[in-house]
């Protein structure tokens, strides 16, 4: 065995023991040191890249859709090892921009989990102990939604007295049934001082005066809210000094409110949410911000 094949079998054996930030500072030593153009670099360059390079591991959840998918993006461009989790089982409108969507993921470097439901302990089961033997996470987002392209007015039609059942189920299988189940599955995996993300929405500013028949949504959001002040007050969340964030922005620059139909008259681009994320995760102190 040569002595190159020698250096790449030994940094394998020991690549599980090390950080994702030795992980891709390795990296940059052996490609330097095979083209030759190590003996360039002064020590001291390395050791300041280092101590400089702050790669994070991350799972988002929801990332198939426009804000998931762009939070995911950003991260990646960033140098962060990125996880998404969408849907095992993909179907309706949205179908083929979903499966694009997570082509362009995985080809930016996102590794692939897919969960069919959130909110079933079953299918998160194994993703725990996976994340601690693999990349411990210094952040969960959660930016699971149901908001297929140009069906904003769809989704606002109905008053309480015709609202079909199904629909309100989804919506707490969504926002409160998942939230709670993504909580209790990941805590373990979460590093001392990481971070929960949660994108929760604006519209219970609302309360007492909402323009649109969406009351139903609003409700499973104040009950959201309630759940993520608890897991605050968590007692195994404060002795590993986890912040639990919560970003809730108004109507965001989507496909959702795209098409033909009633639009909201104020919308959030995608890239002010995106933002507010990224500074979130970043954050010492725990984040509670909303958007409008």
């Amino acid at each position: 065995m040569t002595i190159r094949k020698r250096l790449i079998s030994k940094r394998w054996k020991a690549e599980k023991k090390r950080s994702s930030r030795d992980y891709v500072f390795d990296n940059l030593i052996e490609n330097c040191y095979y083209s030759g153009a190590k003996k360039y670099w002064p020590s001291v360059l390395f050791n300041h890249y280092k101590e400089s390079v702050q790669v994070s591991n991350y799972i988002v959840f929801g990332a198939a859709g426009s804000i998931g998918s762009a939070v995911a993006h950003q991260l990646l461009k960033e140098g962060h090892r990125v996880v998404v989790s969408p849907r095992k089982r993909l179907h309706g409108r949205g179908e083929v921009i979903t499966r694009s969507t997570l082509s362009d993921l995985q080809r930016a470097g996102a590794e692939l989990w897919q969960v069919d439901d959130v909110s079933d302990p079953r299918e998160t089961y194994d993703l725990a102990p996976h994340c601690i033997a693999n990349f411990p996470l210094e952040g969960v987002i959660y930016a699971v939604g149901h908001c297929p392209p140009g069906e904003f007015s769809a989704a606002i039609r109905y008053p309480l007295s015709t609202l079909p059942m199904e629909d309100y189920d989804r919506e707490i299988t969504m926002h409160q049934r998942g939230v709670l189940n993504i909580f209790q599955s990941l805590l373990p995996a979460v590093v001392q001082g990481g971070c929960f993300l949660f994108l929760s929405s604006a519209i219970t500013r609302f309360k007492g005066n909402l323009p649109i028949q969406a009351h139903y949504h609003a409700g499973v959001i104040s009950a959201e809210d309630w759940l993520i002040d608890g897991m605050r007050a968590d007692p195994l969340v404060e002795k590993k000094n986890i912040k639990i964030h919560r970003i809730a922005p108004g109507a965001v620059d989507t496909p959702f409110h795209h098409g033909e139909g009633l639009r909201p008259p104020k919308m959030t681009p995608i890239s002010d949410v995106v933002r507010e994320v990224v500074s979130a995760l970043a954050s010492n102190t725990t984040v509670d911000k909303q958007l409008i």
